[in-house]
């Protein structure tokens, strides 16, 4: 199983500063809470005041939080970073997964507390987001998952995991594609 961080490093650096975009852009309640600190930890990385880093252009911001975010001061943001990218740019690949195992939601959030599908059903979810995704996408999207903890309602999927063959560690390694 991939912490955070594995997925972080396994991230192009193209893909960081998406996630840092997605993430400072977020309007999630969590994002909103967790922001001010990470801008504060970014600002003392840079040796910035807080107001000018605030002042700058979104996109700066982002690069210049990709090109530090795998600091210490930022590991425990990971999660926000690779959260808010993969709703952002990944919200179809979720719902897909969801869709085709049949589990309620609302764009890419579960509604209440479904059952936890059993290995089977998410071994056809797993098929369904690699044949459109590719394994790489797809194994970023699952290994969060699997970093959130295995509990409810992804009891099953490292059984799943295992089944449908798809390494998460090897795909993030592998190059992603053109």
């Amino acid at each position: 199983m991939l912490t955070y961080l594995e997925i972080w490093r396994g991230l192009t650096a193209a893909e960081r500063t998406q996630a840092c975009a997605a993430f400072l852009g977020a309007n999630d309640e969590m994002s909103r809470q967790v922001r001010p600190a990470v801008l504060l930890a970014l600002a003392t990385a840079m040796r910035f005041r807080e107001k000018f880093l605030k002042t700058q252009p979104a996109a700066k911001q982002a690069d210049w939080l990709a090109a530090r975010a795998a600091g210490p001061a930022f590991r425990a943001h990971h999660d926000g970073f690779l959260r808010a990218w993969l709703v952002q740019d990944h919200a179809a690949m979720i719902e897909r997964f969801l869709d085709v195992q049949g589990i309620p939601h609302t764009g890419c959030m579960l509604e209440g507390e479904p059952a936890a599908p059993d290995a089977g059903s998410l071994a056809k979810g797993i098929a369904a987001i690699r044949e459109q995704w590719g394994d790489r996408n797809s194994a970023i999207y699952l290994a969060f998952l699997l970093a959130e903890g295995v509990t409810e309602p992804w009891t099953a999927l490292p059984a799943a995991l295992e089944a449908s063959g798809l390494r998460p560690a090897e795909a993030l390694s592998a190059a992603p594609p053109a």
